[in-house]
């Protein structure tokens, strides 16, 4: 955390942090993973990152080997990957 506030005044730091915690924390309980286990959630991101390699199978990128895509398709891998993986 120090890193991302080094900017910050020293004698403010720690409170920021305890704030931008607290966020988080809140943020999380409310969409629901704050309410599971430390070991839920590392299960649920094994499970998200081994559909991710299964989607990509043996390409660099969803859309296919060059990464080119029409918009459409780009948009719309793109959404479900946020809204999955964020």
């Amino acid at each position: 955390m120090n890193r991302v506030l080094s900017d910050i005044p020293r004698l403010i730091r720690r409170p920021l942090a305890t704030i931008f915690r607290s966020g988080a924390a809140t943020s999380m309980h409310g969409q629901g993973l704050g309410r599971h286990s430390e070991a839920d959630i590392n299960r649920f991101l094994r499970r998200d990152l081994q559909a991710l390699a299964t989607t990509l199978g043996s390409q660099t990128y969803i859309n296919g080997a060059s990464g080119h895509a029409s918009t459409d398709g780009l948009c719309s891998k793109n959404a479900v990957l946020i809204i999955f993986c964020a």
